[in-house]
């Protein structure tokens, strides 16, 4: 297969599921062969009807008879089932080796305990291997245009923090929730409070909770966030950093070890909360294997001095003076980080 070309492939999963589009435009002479470890896929696409291969080991067994699969205009969609139900796969194939062609679908990817009824009760789904026949004209009038609805809504959500703050510009007696972006490592969670121009910020940190109250846009519209975290965090080791476009929270979890689920303890996943795909990484990819790694380490020399201590009175929830820098040139994540503490 030397003169073929791997697809993109995109994935995510459920406790008892795959979900994986292979990305192959104006796909033929497709060849799909599944059994408990592997899947292996041949076929035609594009202008050229180029030749596509694409040959792997899951990361652990599955049920090809219970696996399912969709044909569209843009390749496949399958639905893999496991073999057994339970904890989210570090990853979903067997070898460790990142490829550059599998990525994370972050448009169907859920917390682990969220519900999906859309996602198993998908009737358009046929049997993997099944001979389909592929009509174009209703290639966008199910779930291809759920999907596409899918896309224009994390497009939206993406600029969200500029449609609020144009809100709370119009509103500005309203005390709004300010959009939050998350990550994680095995020691830290990231999390960003995407607002533009914050005044007057009062954080509130302790072993579980957090609690934000501030001024942002210009209006200054009052935004506050209460929420409690999925574990238990340790408040003097977590850092902060304030710029004129967001505020970013490095928080220490207070035991090191396998990823949260979820960053709150509530199921419920609240509109306000989004996934940071720019600081995501896999559970068990080295933070080398990344160009864009935040470099909290080198935060502290332009904060609050070269010891990079907070104000005193953190504990009642006032940070007292912030550096807001109004030089997009200073708004970099590789700044030097305060400390957030007592």
């Amino acid at each position: 297969m030397a003169s073929s070309i791997n697809p993109t492939v995109l994935w995510a999963q459920r406790k008892d599921r795959l979900l994986m589009n292979i990305e192959i435009e104006s796909i033929t002479d497709e060849d799909i062969t599944i059994d408990s470890k592997k899947l292996i896929l041949s076929a035609k696409g594009g202008i050229a009807k180029q030749k596509h291969h694409l040959e792997f080991e899951f990361y652990k067994d599955i049920i090809p008879e219970e696996s399912k699969q969709r044909k569209s205009a843009r390749g496949y969609y399958f639905q893999i089932k496991k073999k057994e139900s339970g904890p989210y796969w570090p990853r979903m194939l067997k070898q460790t080796q990142k490829f550059t062609w599998l990525r994370i679908d972050f448009n169907k990817w859920k917390d682990e305990d969220a519900s999906d009824e859309e996602i198993i009760n998908d009737s358009s789904l046929t049997p993997v291997g099944s001979a389909e026949n592929f009509d174009p004209a209703k290639s966008m009038t199910d779930s291809d245009s759920s999907d596409a609805g899918v896309c224009l809504a994390n497009s939206i959500l993406y600029q969200g923090c500029n449609v609020l703050v144009l809100f709370s510009e119009l509103y500005p007696v309203l005390r709004l929730t300010p959009p939050v972006l998350w990550a994680q490592r095995q020691d830290v969670l990231f999390l960003t409070i995407a607002l533009t121009d914050i005044r007057e910020p009062k954080i509130d940190l302790d072993t579980n909770k957090l609690s934000i109250e501030c001024k942002a846009g210009t209006n200054g519209a009052t935004y506050r966030l209460e929420c409690e975290f999925y574990n238990e965090i340790e408040p003097k080791e977590s850092k902060q950093n304030l710029t004129s476009r967001q505020l970013v929270l490095n928080i220490k979890k207070k035991e090191s070890g396998p990823y949260w689920p979820r960053v709150l303890k509530q199921a419920q996943k609240p509109g306000w909360l989004k996934v940071d795909f720019n600081r995501w990484r896999d559970e068990d990819e080295s933070e080398e294997e990344s160009n864009d790694k935040p470099d909290f380490s080198q935060m502290m020399q332009n904060m609050g001095g070269g010891g990079g201590g907070m104000p005193s009175g953190f504990g009642e929830g006032d940070l007292g003076d912030l550096p807001d820098s109004d030089d997009d040139n200073d708004d970099s994540d590789n700044e030097k980080m305060p400390d957030l503490e007592s």
